[in-house]
């Protein structure tokens, strides 16, 4: 389980990550950062792979997370409100998609559907 200042410390890297992307893209363009986003997910993926077939150890696949979650922040806003990079519209679904995961989990526990 997160505990509370790991969380506080997750929501500190997170808006870190957000507004360093934000200058990413600023600088090298929303194509660029597009393309880097599908670079990053493809080597997260093989990482997850090799893991599994015990090639590589977890740290390896734990530094290609990072690297996808920081894409993926950026191309959420990206995809976001537009050029203004008002960031609700990723919150909204974030908070929208947690909400129903923690639902899940909890309906899961109680011998529900999963």
């Amino acid at each position: 389980m997160i505990t509370k200042e790991q969380a506080a410390r997750l929501r500190n890297v997170i808006e870190e990550a957000a507004r360093a992307g934000h200058g990413a893209v600023l600088l090298w363009g929303t194509e660029s950062q597009e393309v880097m986003a599908v670079e990053e997910m493809g080597e997260l993926l093989t990482a997850i792979a090799r893991c599994n077939r015990g090639r590589i150890g977890k740290a390896a696949v734990v530094e290609e997370a990072a690297d996808v979650i920081i894409c993926a922040l950026q191309v959420g806003l990206m995809f976001g409100a537009g050029d203004d990079w008002n960031p609700d519209d990723l919150i909204e679904a974030i908070a929208n998609k947690s909400a129903r995961l923690s639902d899940r989990v909890q309906a899961a526990k109680e011998g529900g559907a999963s």
